[in-house]
């Protein structure tokens, strides 16, 4: 509940900027709790970048996200 209140925070408040039109993140592919959080604010899927990350000798890819502010 916490992650998904602060993350439509900081999007009301983006929203209210007259310069930001889009919102892009990067996401572990691995990290399926995060990526369920990401949409349910409202952001989609519109990118992988493969082994983008390594992280303790583990290269893994990286999803890319966006989601529209109007």
């Amino acid at each position: 509940g916490i992650g998904e209140a602060l993350m439509m925070d900081m999007i009301a408040r983006l929203e209210r900027s007259a310069y930001i039109t889009q919102v892009h993140l990067y996401v572990l592919s691995t990290e399926e709790r995060a990526i369920r959080l990401y949409e349910r604010c409202g952001f989609t899927h519109c990118g992988t970048m493969h082994r983008n990350a390594y992280q303790n000798g583990i290269y893994y890819d990286q999803h890319v996200m966006e989601r529209a502010i109007k």
